[in-house]
């Protein structure tokens, strides 16, 4: 036993300690992975057990305001991300080699590009953290038939990801993922923004069944995008990380296509 308790111990200081980014490891929420489990375990907990314990002899809360707020903050913080970051990669930053390598390996030097691209990462992993909220959102107004596997499981894992990006292997070849997902979501709260401050547009919105075509695009792109530096070989980027973004933007693909599948059977 206590061979391996030490092992653990040296794993720990070695590999989840000795191989975090320095950079900007004293930001909130970074360091220690005890912040992120906590955070991540109360949101579970509220999900699936407290919230809905403290709401069983409650009528649900009345949210619009709160959300047509909470929606429009999404669209714009992902809207002016989406155009920063296209500035960053296709323009101001010249990752012309990169591209034409199909890899982007993660700078972890400290110029302006290399903070740039771990800050970025960063402030990507606090909308990861803002997004929790949907499912707060479901639980006070009873919407629970909304908190599925794959929402849930979609929230945890995208958060959790993140912040092992931006602790171990911040930007390179995982920065487009942030830049499409966010431009996926100013679309996606876009839609959320007008349904909530005008419900009856919610059978007027033709273009609703399409933002999960879109959430699938995304995927597929993604699982291409990652495969082809594991593919290729020769690539700065992290393989290990490579092969699980590959895995997990394939379960994703399969859990929304599922749900496509039987939203389009109701």
């Amino acid at each position: 036993m206590a061979l391996v308790f030490r092992a653990l111990y040296q794993f720990y200081f070695d590999y989840v300690e000795g191989k975090k980014d320095p950079r900007i490891d004293h930001y909130p929420l970074l360091g220690s992975p005890i912040k992120i489990i906590t955070v991540l375990g109360l949101y579970l907990y509220f999900v699936s057990s407290y919230g809905r314990k403290f709401m069983e002899n409650r009528q649900p809360f009345e949210l619009n305001k709160i959300m047509t707020i909470y929606n429009a903050i999404q669209v714009i913080i992902n809207g002016i991300y989406s155009m920063v970051a296209i500035h960053a990669i296709f323009f101001y930053y010249d990752y012309s080699k990169e591209w034409r390598n199909y890899c982007a390996p993660p700078d972890y030097s400290y110029t302006e590009k290399g903070y740039f691209e771990a800050r970025m990462t960063y402030i990507y992993f606090l909308f990861k953290i803002l997004d929790l909220l949907d499912t707060i959102f479901f639980v006070l107004r009873k919407r629970y038939k909304q908190i599925t596997f794959l929402h849930v499981y979609h929230h945890l894992g995208i958060c959790f990801g993140v912040w092992i990006g931006v602790r171990y292997c911040p930007g390179g070849h995982t920065g487009i993922l942030g830049l499409i997902n966010c431009i996926v979501h100013t679309i996606m709260y876009f839609y959320y923004f007008l349904t909530a401050f005008k419900p009856e547009l919610k059978k007027s919105l033709w273009w609703k069944k399409y933002i999960t075509i879109i959430q699938m695009t995304q995927f597929s792109f993604l699982i291409l995008h990652f495969s082809i530096p594991i593919i290729r070989g020769n690539c700065g980027y992290p393989f290990f990380w490579l092969m699980v973004l590959v895995i997990q933007n394939t379960f994703m693909l399969i859990l929304f296509s599922d749900f496509y599948i039987r939203a389009l059977e109701i």
